[in-house]
């Protein structure tokens, strides 16, 4: 399958001009795609999402994204970010953990969340605990995700944004 992200599209026509490049970054060949992911349990309203995607190798995804809520956003469960490909269920993937980012707290702080494997469609985006100690711990069971209220309650001008990295499969 070819995805060129939402910056290309690709017609329903046969292809003339093929040129083959050996190059890890041929000339004047894009590097990152932006595509639109679904994020689960989120309404995004007038919010601003933005996401971009680049393949290293052949086999590894790299997605960088974030949302920030807007006027009627709002987020009803875990959130789940979709990937532009889909991934191997093995590897690298199969550990849960394939990336991190911060949930933003507008106006107030900023808070460490991770991404964890929800598929091989999706990752979801998992809050850390701060600890009596003061320490930040993250597992992956269902307490942390993030959510309306985790890790503090949502409104408009709040954002989350991650970096991920997968094996696609």
């Amino acid at each position: 399958t070819l995805n060129g992200g939402t910056d290309y599209t690709v017609a329903n026509a046969a292809i003339s001009a093929i040129y083959y490049s050996k190059a890890a970054t041929p000339l004047s060949f894009p590097q990152w795609f932006a595509f639109s992911p679904t994020l689960t349990n989120v309404t995004e309203g007038s919010g601003t999402k933005a996401a971009r995607f680049t393949i290293l190798g052949g086999k590894t995804l790299i997605t960088k994204g974030s949302f920030t809520l807007g006027a009627g956003s709002s987020i009803g469960g875990v959130v789940a970010v979709s990937y532009p490909v889909t991934i191997s269920g093995t590897g690298i993937n199969s550990e849960g953990h394939v990336g991190y980012g911060t949930a933003t707290d507008s106006g107030n702080a900023v808070y460490p969340i991770n991404c964890y494997n929800a598929g091989t469609t999706t990752f979801q985006l998992v809050a850390h605990n701060k600890s009596a100690g003061g320490n930040y711990t993250v597992t992956n069971g269902g307490s942390d995700r993030v959510t309306t209220t985790i890790p503090f309650t949502f409104g408009s001008g709040d954002s989350f944004g991650w970096t991920s990295i997968a094996e696609i499969a």
